[in-house]
């Protein structure tokens, strides 16, 4: 197999990027983090897949590239004579895989989906995954571990490399295998029970059920006989029965009957004695009509009096309101007077706002005029002081150093103008001192110009606020005014109405005790009218409450006649109350011995079905005895041959650890002659894996040599252990090799031995790649992939 072309997108810190390598020993060379690993881990994860990435699948994707771009490797490499181009893709937010290989030029791919994918990459190469990481890349960190290992750890590490510890998981499965079963026969072993106690119980349970279904027999008959006595029994109840229901509708139609006559004859004493009272009545109907002789003229007076009644009181309720409105009128007058008079006192206050107004703001504008000089002045203050202070630290130099300070302008020493510029120093701060005392007087003055306007403004916003709340007392009485004008308009109104109503009434006569005495003899009367009507409508039924009482005397001829033939239809029954409990009594008891004898032998039945049962659960279990017998004996030859599996794999690993060692050896030999020029041509394997080198004709143990040798050692031992699991696996097609950081410990000449030495292995293999941060073996390199990052989340890689 050799790499020919390979393609990234958003693939870790890969945005984009395509390599071409040639057959050669090819060198990724860049600083650390900045992505060399990552380019041939690539090439792992578009084989194999998932399986050989060394982080989360989510991290594939670039950190730059947003959850809807795919991560995306293609691969182009050559196998066994045909060129194949395979792609891998993570999408979406969950990173979902897509794969497709595709062989030559063809257009259908030779397998899709990444199961499918990986199953042909592990059959084409004949090495999955694990087989080819260890044949594949051999790292710094892996080559130092050797060494440190202690010997159990170091023997796991090379078996694992090997791919011998697949021999001890088997082992170990036909060991736990072997347990289980074990596990099993012991678990079956308590579960069978003795075939003697079993038939013993099976022969005393057919016994059980021959007694019960003898017995079921007797309790049957028993059933049949109680079922006999009870239907006859029970027949005979019925019959009695409906000739109880009979007689007791009779004595039913009877009480009814008799209920009826005695209504009958409580209704006819009453008509009897309504009859007499209408009678009573007829002779007081004429001396109520005498009565009612001057009741129509009293009724005529009753009404006209209540008219003038209506009138009158109408009369003396407008009257009274009449008084009651010209007394708020005159009130409302008195008030409105009053206000008007207040309002002629604050005319002059709206003129008095506006001279105010105007006062103030020639005063606001006075005091903006002199804050504004103040301002000036302060600043002129400033400049004096700072002027001063300048002048103040010139003269005090001077001071200090004589004629020989320098001079203020041309910096040459003053000699002899020293006294002169001094003179010139003085003055010229007598004079700011004066301006300054002159602008600290004006200062002074400013202020107290503006405390005098403000002042003044305070006053006269006091007048102004005075002035302002005297209108305010103005508008409350306008409005007080307003309010009451209102209210006397509407008190004139309902007067003139008021007035208007008693004239249209006019003038009144009413009589009050006339009118009551009219109204007491009009009720007396009229309470006679109603009596005189009652009577004459109870005269006018009379005749018909006679026609009444005369059907209530034939109801009860009729009613009597009823009940004798209601009588003599119940002497013809023949029936006995005592007869029928008697035979209920009977039939109840019957019904009971009924009910026990299915009791009886129901639970016969069930005790039937429950031997039954009993009888097929032992038959059962001599069953599943005979079964877990059988079991029990493939058991034991299931463990018999798993115990022959797990000793004949012990002493295959035994044999082939023993034909690995000095395989490993050999090529490490080979390849350590190589790199150090001959100086050291065998390196020997313990038991342990323990190396030791020969120097001359003497072997020593790996400590004995300096770290460079160490490492050397350590890394054609790993070479070796790529080639002969490549062999191993049977993958010729495999033709190159991955070398991360081998380079740490190894001084120049040490480096360029290890090169030449690789060189050498081209033979072997025919892409050599060589991951490393060292720049001085850059030169030896034929091919360079310079690896460089452009931000912290980006880098780019150069072919050289």
């Amino acid at each position: 197999m050799v790499i020919k072309n390979l393609k990234l997108t958003n693939y870790r810190r890969f945005r984009h990027l395509e390599l071409e390598f040639p057959e050669n020993i090819i060198g990724i060379l860049g600083s650390n983090g900045a992505g060399k690993t990552t380019i041939v881990e690539a090439i792992g994860w578009c084989l194999y897949g998932n399986r050989i990435r060394r982080t989360d699948k989510l991290d594939i994707r670039s950190q730059f590239a947003a959850a809807t771009e795919a991560s995306e490797v293609e691969l182009i490499f050559s196998c066994g004579g045909n060129d194949y181009r395979l792609l891998r893709k993570l999408k979406g937010k969950n990173a979902a895989v897509e794969a497709a290989i595709y062989m030559n030029a063809n257009t259908e791919p030779e397998a899709v989906q990444e199961r499918g994918v990986n199953e042909f990459i592990e059959s084409l190469l004949n090495l999955d995954y694990r087989s080819f990481f260890v044949s594949v890349f051999a790292r710094q960190k892996d080559l130092a571990a050797l060494s440190m290992f202690q010997p159990e750890e170091r023997r796991k590490s090379i078996a694992r490399l090997i791919n011998i510890d697949a021999i001890d998981r088997s082992r170990v499965d036909v060991r736990v295998d072997r347990k289980g079963k074990l596990d099993t026969q012991s678990g079956i072993k308590t579960s069978i029970r003795d075939d003697k106690e079993l038939k013993a119980n099976k022969k005393e349970l057919a016994a059980e059920l021959e007694i019960s279904q003898q017995r079921l027999k007797v309790l049957e008959q028993k059933l049949a006989d109680c079922d006999t006595k009870f239907k006859a029994t029970k027949a005979e109840y019925e019959k009695l029965s409906e000739t109880r229901d009979q007689y007791h509708q009779i004595l039913a139609r009877i009480e009814k009957w008799t209920t009826l006559k005695a209504e009958t004859e409580q209704r006819k004493t009453k008509q009897l004695e309504q009859i007499k009272n209408i009678e009573q009545a007829q002779q007081q109907e004429q001396q109520l009509k005498l009565m009612l002789k001057n009741y129509q003229e009293i009724q005529r007076e009753k009404d006209r009096l209540d008219k003038a009644s209506g009138k009158y009181f109408q009369l003396q309720a407008f009257q009274a309101e009449q008084k009651r409105l010209f007394s708020l009128v005159t009130k409302e007058q008195v008030l409105v007077t009053k206000l008007t008079e207040e309002l002629k006192g604050f005319e002059s206050f709206d003129k008095k706002l506006s001279e105010l107004d105007q006062l103030i703001n020639q005063m606001q504008q006075q005091r903006e005029t002199v804050r504004r000089e103040l301002s000036q002045n302060e600043g002129l203050i400033v400049n004096i002081t700072a002027k001063g202070k300048e002048t103040r630290q010139k003269n005090d130099k001077i001071e200090k150093l004589g004629p020989d300070s320098p001079c203020p302008v041309c910096t040459r020493p003053l000699k002899e103008h020293y006294q002169t510029v001094h003179a010139n120093f003085q003055n010229e701060l007598a004079t700011l001192r004066k301006q300054y005392s002159q602008y600290e007087k004006t200062d002074h003055e400013l202020k107290e110009k503006i405390q005098h306007l403000d002042n003044q403004l305070l006053n006269a916003q006091k007048d102004r606020d005075a002035v302002l709340q005297a209108l305010e007392q103005r508008n409350a009485r306008e409005k007080q005014l307003k309010q009451h004008r209102d209210t006397l308009e509407e008190l004139n109104q309902n007067l003139e109405t008021v007035n208007k109503n008693i004239s249209n009434i006019g003038d009144v006569v009413y009589n009050e005790k006339q009118h009551k005495e009219v109204q007491k003899n009009y009720k007396e009367l009229s309470a006679v009218r109603d009596r005189l009507l009652k009577i004459e409508e109870n005269v006018s039924r009379l005749p018909d409450e006679k026609q009444e009482l005369e059907q209530l005397e034939k109801a009860l001829t009729d009613q009597t006649t009823e009940i004798e033939r209601e009588q003599q239809q119940l002497k013809s029954l023949t029936f006995n109350e005592e007869n029928y409990s008697e035979l209920r009594k009977n039939m109840e008891i019957f019904q009971q011995q009924l009910e026990s004898a299915k009791d009886e032998n129901h639970a016969e039945n069930q005790k039937e079905l429950s031997i039954q049962k009993d009888l097929e659960r032992i038959e059962q279990e001599i069953k599943t005895n005979q079964a877990l017998k059988k079991q029990i004996n493939q058991l034991k030859q299931e463990i018999v041959y798993l115990d022959a599996l797990d000793y004949h794999l012990g002493l295959f690993r035994q044999e082939l650890s023993g034909r690995i060692r000095p395989l490993i050896a050999a090529r490490a030999s080979e390849l350590l002659h190589l790199t150090t020029q001959g100086r050291y041509t065998i390196l020997e394997l313990d038991e342990d894996y323990n190396i030791y080198l020969f120097d001359q004709t003497d072997k020593f143990p790996l400590i004995r040599f300096s770290g460079g040798e160490q490492d050397l050692a350590n890394l054609c031992l790993r070479i070796a252990v790529s080639q002969v699991v490549a062999e191993r696996a049977g993958r010729s097609q495999i033709n190159f090799i991955v070398l991360d950081e081998i380079f740490g410990s190894q001084d120049e000449q040490r480096k360029e031995l290890i090169m030449t030495a690789l060189q050498r292995l081209f033979s072997q293999f025919r892409q050599i790649f060589i991951i490393t941060h060292v720049e001085s073996i850059k030169d030896g390199l034929p091919v360079i992939v310079l690896v460089e990052p452009i931000s912290d989340m980006e880098s780019r890689a150069t072919m050289i």
